[in-house]
């Protein structure tokens, strides 16, 4: 993920071939905020700060077979002063 120090960027969870019951921060950014709301992920830097952070999220539904099932996500960013 590619963002602007101090400004938001959201991405949208997906829907799974089954269910999606819920999305949850395991691992917070260390160089920002992250929130959830559904399944919208939020991201937004410190002020001014520029560099590399991340944070690890989990998705918990069903498979196509409807098994229970958790996917944990890594998501990289790279803080820039503008795109």
């Amino acid at each position: 993920m590619l963002v602007v120090s101090g400004k938001r960027c959201s991405l949208v969870v997906l829907r799974s071939p089954g269910p999606m019951y819920s999305v949850r921060l395991i691992a917070p950014p260390r160089s920002g905020r992250a929130s959830i709301r559904g399944g919208r992920i939020t991201y937004v830097s410190r002020p001014r700060y520029l560099g590399d952070d991340h944070f690890i999220f989990a998705r918990d539904g069903k498979d196509e077979m409807y098994r229970p099932v958790t996917w944990t996500i890594e998501m990289n960013v790279h803080v820039k002063e503008r795109l």
